[in-house]
């Protein structure tokens, strides 16, 4: 063979290499959208998906290895990571549960993704597979490592997503944004209820304008679910508990509505189930602003577990699947019982326990599911009380706080679990007062005080504060009970002057029953000075 014919069969081979080269990334590529995505909505899929996206990234990866990393290759291969890290700990959809997993292969995917990204700003399909995967960084890390860090991630994507949609003006460009804005509205609920509606709205103004465009879309119909329940609860927190209720009515139609016509659709199964416990929080949850309705809420909660024990029987490796049943559980437990209704709530709260416990043992790092188990426990603390256990109430108060305090301490910079530990302090102090332990129920009440105090000048505004002032009226109750009306009455004036000090409507709405048993309070004392 001739050295001109040696060349025209070295370029045929590079031709061929690269022809089977593209075929094999169209294939990997199809196996990771078309065939995982469809796979993804079938009830008891969570191990096929995490099977099917390994074999796949295995061999990307042997792709990788012979024929290096060019873009394409980049591209799919970090696609397969962000798929994988979804099936190992997306907190929105079915998972193992692994968030540590996780979050190690979203870092894999952005690094891959990152030097292209860098060179392709101006390529939508570049620009939306980069906010796919920082988004799913961000989340996962919102809600269980760092939330400050995943609050300016999100911010750092809106205008990238906001160039999508003029680059794409298609329903996947578009909703981008209006994606975005609901994640950072749901992110800054508890700590900017202003900045949280305004997200919230922006994401309803962009989903409403799609969804006119594109009236019959289910993907769309469900975008608008989300965004309602959005707009939902930042109404809720920023105190307008009417516009709240309206829109997480309008919510729960629209997604009963989408799982009608896709009756088998776990993702739309897990979003209903997620708006029935946040409509049964506004309806008559304690921890939170509520309309007081609690029959209804009940009604809601038993909703949500009754679709939360389908899921986990349809499929056991689905780990997210057994968080919501055990935060449907325990939001049933939480709901202030009826006549007689206590031991039924404990139980509700015992089996939450019982599936958070090993969840949150196996994710030592994550805040959210730490403060959940603390929320859970507190709440049985307070039904073991009213049925006569104060030795077991006092255990479970304990450990919540013991958990609390550990997370604190890992995380100083974060404000979340305060407020859940000052309620644990509370709860004990309560508890030892009613068996006239007056010594170790002071203790426990001007504990909470003080770390209320820490949080208001460490976080200031009127979360904090409404909080300090709780702190100060349970003070106040714990010396009434032990007969120190002097002491009580300067407390329960003390709290009665933060909680009047409130222009956050959210916080004020939350700590209404509090005031007004403030109030009682200290016309009591004040009557007993007279006397």
């Amino acid at each position: 063979m001739t050295a001109s014919q040696q060349r025209d069969e070295a370029v045929r081979e590079r031709a061929r290499a690269e022809q089977r080269l593209t075929q094999l990334l169209r294939l990997a590529n199809k196996t990771l959208f078309d065939i995982h995505d469809s796979i993804a909505k079938l009830p008891g899929a969570t191990e096929a998906r995490r099977e099917l996206v390994k074999t796949t990234l295995d061999y990307l990866e042997t792709i990788e290895r012979e024929s290096g990393l060019d873009d394409r290759t980049r591209l799919v291969l970090s696609l397969a990571y962000f798929k994988i890290a979804g099936v190992q700990g997306a907190p929105n959809q079915p998972s193992l549960g692994d968030f540590e997993d996780a979050l190690k292969s979203y870092r894999k995917a952005e690094a891959l993704l990152a030097p292209l990204y860098e060179r392709s700003r101006n390529d939508p399909e570049v620009l939306l597979r980069w906010i796919e995967v920082e988004a799913g960084l961000a989340d996962l890390t919102v809600r269980h490592f760092q939330r400050q860090e995943g609050i300016a991630v999100y911010s750092k994507l809106l205008p990238i997503a906001h160039k999508l949609a003029a680059l794409r003006p298609t329903i996947e460009g578009v909703s981008q944004e209006a994606v975005l804005h609901g994640e950072l509205s749901k992110a800054l609920q508890s700590t900017n209820t202003t900045a949280a509606l305004e997200h919230a709205n922006r994401q309803l103004a962009i989903v409403t304008e799609l969804t006119s465009r594109f009236p019959g879309n289910l993907d769309l119909q469900q975008e608008l679910g989300a965004a309602l329940a959005g707009a939902a609860s930042s109404s809720k927190d920023a105190g307008d508990l009417a516009a709240s209720m309206e829109y997480f009515e309008r919510s729960v139609r629209i997604r009963e509505q989408v799982l009608q016509a896709e009756p088998n659709n776990v993702n739309i199964q897990r979003n209903l189930l997620v708006v029935y416990g946040n409509y049964a929080t506004l309806l008559g949850i304690p921890w939170s602003a509520n309309l007081g309705h609690s029959a209804e809420a009940r009604t809601y909660c038993e909703k949500a577990i009754a679709m939360a024990r389908r899921m986990v029987a349809a499929d056991p490796a689905d780990q997210t699947a057994r968080y919501d049943l055990a935060m449907s559980l325990a939001r049933l437990g939480m709901v202030e019982p009826g006549p007689g209704g206590a031991a039924d709530s404990l139980k509700s709260l015992q089996e939450a326990l019982a599936i958070l416990d090993p969840i949150a043992k196996a994710n030592p790092n994550s805040t959210s599911i730490a403060i959940q188990v603390a929320l859970a426990r507190q709440y049985a603390g307070t039904r073991m009380r009213m049925l006569g256990q104060p030795i077991a109430a006092a255990e479970c108060f304990r450990l919540a706080l013991a958990d609390l305090e550990g997370m604190i301490n890992a995380k100083p910079n974060e404000p979340f679990g305060i407020a859940q530990a000052i309620a644990a302090e509370e709860g004990l102090a309560e508890l030892y007062a009613a068996q006239g332990d007056r010594g170790t129920a002071l203790d426990y009440a001007n504990r909470a005080v003080s770390r209320g105090e820490r949080y208001s000048a460490a976080f200031p505004g009127d979360n904090p504060r409404g909080y300090l002032a709780n702190a100060y009226f349970v003070l106040a109750s714990v010396q009434r009970t032990l007969g120190d009306g002097e002491r009580a009455g300067a407390a329960v004036e003390r709290a009665l002057s933060l909680w009047r000090a409130l222009k956050n409507p959210g916080t004020i709405a939350l700590h209404k029953r509090s005031m007004e048993l403030g109030e009682a309070l200290l016309r009591d004392v004040e009557a007993g000075r007279v006397h």
